[in-house]
């Protein structure tokens, strides 16, 4: 399979990278993100206590973003180099605080492989339709597929997340907004969560 891979520095954030095969995207990370600064989070934060405005998203809220569309589901028509590219732009633009980038990033198209199967998949598509600037809890969002009682296999399946932002693990919390496992750390999420704040 021929894939193709662009870096992108992005200030605040460390250098962006993102891989992609003909099919779609396979990996979108940040590598080099500063946790030494003065915004590391404690214990139990909350995004209240944070002070970040964003807002929750209910499980139905969700499922009717989904039924309206709204996110590309289809294979890459730019081929691999220009589908890194695409999304090495958007994404770029959309960490630099360009509220309207988030649309380019949910036009991205993925490479449906590398999100799994069964409820993993399921999950991680389902989690593409939460806009910028909202939340679900991982509660809300194992409702929304279907499982209530499946808030753990959520979080298994955030943790297998290898579409960073442009599958947006970044936006579920514990209950109550509280800060849970981020694979790129807690201040990043904080990070990332405040570069939304403004865009509701």
């Amino acid at each position: 399979m021929r894939t193709h891979t662009v870096r992108r520095p992005v200030a605040n954030f460390g250098t962006l990278v993102v891989e992609s095969s003909d099919r779609g995207l396979r990996m979108v990370t940040l590598e080099g993100f500063d946790h030494s600064s003065d915004a590391r989070l404690k214990p139990g934060a909350t995004i209240k206590g944070r002070h970040i405005s964003i807002k929750e998203i209910s499980a139905g809220e969700l499922v009717g973003l989904a039924k309206k569309g709204g996110v590309n589901e289809e294979p890459a028509a730019a081929g691999a180099a220009g589908t890194a590219l695409e999304a090495a732009d958007a994404l770029a633009m959309a960490l630099s605080g360009y509220g309207s980038a988030w649309d380019r990033v949910r036009g991205l198209p993925i490479d449906e492989e590398v999100l799994g199967g069964g409820f993993t998949c399921k999950v991680l598509k389902l989690l593409r339709y939460v806009p910028e600037g909202r939340y679900v809890t991982y509660g809300e969002l194992a409702k929304a597929a279907g499982s209530p009682r499946a808030a753990r296999a959520v979080g298994s399946a955030m943790a297998s997340n290898p579409l960073l932002i442009v599958v947006p693990c970044h936006r579920v919390y514990g209950a109550g907004g509280r800060f849970t496992g981020f694979g790129g750390g807690l201040d990043m999420k904080a990070a990332l969560a405040g570069r939304e704040q403004i865009i509701q």
